[in-house]
């Protein structure tokens, strides 16, 4: 058998080959994401994937310096739908919880914005 250490590698390795042909953001999250950031409005990530997973993605949609903070789930102790990668974020910007606006893909996802 493979072990899981070497299990883990290659698909790590299948993931960012993957990535490296190409991804592109959504059309209108990429405008979004830009017009919220004309308005001068601080942005963060939080994410359950782990931080290496994170990082490769926003890189490879052209858009990991457009997040003044980012947190990855493997950076906190309780992954979402725990509020931890969402405090983590929010404390990172240095914003009251109740200003922030949250775009979320997964009911785990917004469970954990409506608890921090």
């Amino acid at each position: 058998g493979v072990a899981a250490d070497e299990l883990e590698r290659r698909a790590r390795a299948a993931f960012l080959d993957e990535l490296a042909t190409g991804l592109e953001a959504y059309e209108d999250a990429r405008l979004l994401l830009e017009s919220v950031l004309a308005e001068g409005r601080p942005v963060g990530v939080g994410s359950n994937s782990a931080r290496w997973r994170l990082d490769a993605v926003l890189t490879a949609a052209g858009v990991r310096d457009r997040f003044r903070a980012s947190v990855a789930g493997d950076e906190v102790a309780n992954p979402k739908p725990a509020p931890d990668v969402y405090a983590r974020v929010v404390a990172s910007l240095g914003v009251a919880p109740a200003a922030c606006v949250v775009i979320e893909d997964s009911p785990t996802g917004i469970a954990a914005a409506a608890a921090a």
